[in-house]
């Protein structure tokens, strides 16, 4: 949505809009180029809905319905998930039933690759109902098959988390020298249909279909209108390019000391420096206004007693008694592997590193936020 939204603000949402229409004006093609194929390389770098939300509003952005776009993203969304956020649905799923992951990415690819001749057509019959699958069948049976076939072969190799990027990937260009030799019909009068609400009691602004025109549209406008989009890829090839380690370390325990480390202990540490932050360095009296402006409900004034007294007191004494009991054990690696320890210590090493830039972000923050303030007043 916030995608969505600094496009329109800043003038680039038709100058979107015709972009698309520069692939084909068929918008039931563009429905499966953007939800599936696009959506499924988001999926395979981000996950975590991300693909929906984006996906969605770029469906908007050709004339969509908002109801009709957020399904039709939601259901083109179900075959790249078990690949998503680089192969770890995948790789859980192997950890979880004691498997080997090599053994189980081929299997699912196949699964897969049986719902990717399915769901283009569920897609069709979302968008444009029967006169969508008999109008463009031909296209969502292709990109179902490329799609497919892509996901059974590298789902079968040693890069089996990079599935579903190399699917999108090769599908988007296979697909457009397919509708070099393929155009579909019915995409003028398919434009109108698609803009009309699933459900008028949600979708009280109705969306009009205008004729597509890529006149005067430059290199220049193209590319700020797609910026948006664009940083979302580059931000999360650059987390997975450095997260990539993390999978390929999987076997000697980086992850589960990652999960410890930042999921467990440093989820109480935190937690616990927050509560006395809140309640004896805010202080709980103005806390407990700021939590109540402008609310319609308010919090039982017990919790203002369990939050200064309970909560402190209870986190401390959790970890008062783990540093008795296990810290020292825990951090020299007593009962692990010798050869995984050099692979534990870096995953202590990354946590460390990137407390560091965060902390380094919050200073900047907080002194820009201070020189804003020191011209206010100076003003």
């Amino acid at each position: 949505i916030w995608m969505y939204q600094v496009t329109v603000i800043s003038g680039r949402f038709d100058d979107l809009r015709r972009t698309f229409f520069l692939i084909s004006d068929d918008p039931r093609v563009l429905g499966i180029l953007i939800a599936f194929c696009f959506g499924g390389l988001l999926e395979a770098l981000a996950g975590f809905g991300a693909p929906v939300a984006i996906a969605a509003a770029m469906l908007v952005a050709i004339g969509f319905g908002k109801l009709r776009a957020a399904v039709t993203a939601l259901v083109a969304n179900t075959v790249p998930v078990a690949f998503g956020a680089v192969g770890l649905p995948v790789l859980m799923a192997a950890k979880t039933g004691g498997l080997n992951v090599t053994d189980v990415a081929p299997i699912t690819a196949r699964v897969c690759a049986v719902l990717c001749l399915v769901v283009p057509f569920l897609m069709l019959a979302i968008m444009d109902g029967r006169k969508g699958v008999r109008e463009v069948w031909p296209f969502g049976l292709f990109v179902g098959i490329v799609f497919g076939a892509t996901k059974i072969i590298v789902g079968s190799t040693a890069v089996y988390n990079l599935t579903e990027i190399f699917a999108a990937a090769l599908t988007v260009a296979l697909a457009m020298i397919f509708l070099k030799v393929w155009k579909p019909k019915g995409g003028r009068e398919a434009a109108e249909r698609i803009g009309i609400p699933m459900d008028e009691a949600l979708e009280t602004e109705p969306v009009s279909a205008e004729a597509p025109s890529t006149e005067g549209l430059t290199g220049h406008r193209i590319f700020m209108a797609l910026v948006p989009y664009i940083l979302v890829i580059v931000v999360f090839s650059v987390l997975v390019t450095m997260t990539a380690f993390v999978i390929a370390f999987f076997k000697f325990g980086f992850l589960d000391e990652l999960d410890f480390w930042a999921g467990t202990f440093g989820l109480v540490v935190f937690a616990a420096m927050e509560i006395i932050l809140f309640s004896w360095v805010f202080k709980i009296k103005n806390g407990w206004e700021e939590m109540h402006k402008g609310a319609d409900l308010k919090v039982p004034r017990v919790f203002k007693f369990i939050i200064t007294y309970v909560t402190p007191v209870y986190l401390l004494i959790l970890l008062g008694v783990w540093t008795y009991q296990d810290a020292v054990k825990e951090f020299l690696m007593t009962g692990k592997d010798p050869a995984h320890r050099p692979y534990l210590w870096g995953a202590r090493v990354m946590i460390v590193a990137l407390l560091l830039v965060m902390l380094l972000l919050i200073r900047k923050a907080w002194n820009k936020k201070k020189g804003e303030l020191a011209e206010v007043q100076e003003g």
